[in-house]
């Protein structure tokens, strides 16, 4: 499994890094982040800058295309 890492600036979220590295901020792809760094949880939602997240590869399935509403 190939992983690259993130390092945050200040205000980052969780959902924009996911949607700049997979292309899509999908709940699923998330969620497999978080589970891949359990130790997220505790920075809740605006990380302070310096936090290093590991983004594993993750399949992109046809659920998590991400939706518009424009």
């Amino acid at each position: 499994m190939s992983v690259s890492t993130y390092t945050t600036k200040k205000g980052d979220v969780l959902d924009y890094i996911c949607l700049k590295h997979y292309g899509n901020s999908a709940s699923s792809t998330v969620r497999k982040v978080i589970e891949f760094n359990y130790w997220l949880r505790e920075y809740g939602p605006v990380f302070p800058p310096g936090v290093e997240i590991k983004l594993p590869d993750i399949p992109q399935t046809e659920d998590d295309e991400s939706v518009s509403l424009w």
